[in-house]
C-alpha cells in the first residue's frame, strides 16, 4: 500500500511546494505520513487500538517537533471519526444476517463514497 499510495502523496506535497525543491528528510516525512494514512484507512474494530496507536507512534517519532504537529494530530482525529462515519453507513446495508438492498440510495452512497473514502484520499 505505501508503494501504491507513496508516490501521489509525494507528487501532491510536491505541488504544494510549488516547484520548490524537497529534500530526502521531507521525502522520508512524506512516506511516514502516508503509511499512517493506510493505517487510517484500514481502521477496524479488531486491531483498531493496535492501528491506532501505531498511527501515533509514527506521527510522534517523525512530526513531534514539527510546529504543526497538533494540527496533524487534529487533522487524524477528524479523518479517523470521518472514517469511521463512513464505515458505519456502508454497514448499514452490508449487515450478514439483514442483506437489505432497499436500504440502499443514492443519497447512502454519496455518504459512503464522502467520508469512507474521499474524506482520507483528498481531503487529508
Amino acid at each position: 500500500k505505501l508503494i501504491k499510495q507513496g508516490p501521489s502523496v509525494l507528487e501532491s506535497y510536491k505541488l504544494l511546494r510549488d516547484g520548490k525543491e524537497i529534500d530526502e528528510n521531507e521525502i522520508i516525512l512524506t512516506f511516514a505520513l502516508d503509511l499512517c494514512l493506510e493505517w487510517v484507512r484500514m481502521f477496524a474494530a479488531q486491531d483498531g487500538v493496535i492501528l491506532r496507536q501505531r498511527i501515533h507512534r509514527v506521527l510522534r517519532m517523525f512530526f513531534r517537533g514539527k510546529n504543526y504537529y497538533v494540527d496533524l494530530l487534529d487533522l487524524i482525529h477528524e479523518v479517523e471519526f470521518q472514517t469511521a462515519y463512513g464505515q458505519m453507513n456502508n454497514l448499514l446495508i452490508t449487515i450478514e444476517e439483514e442483506k437489505d438492498l432497499s436500504k440502499y440510495s443514492l443519497d447512502l452512497h454519496r455518504r459512503i463514497v464522502h467520508y469512507k473514502r474521499a474524506k482520507y484520499s483528498f481531503y487529508l
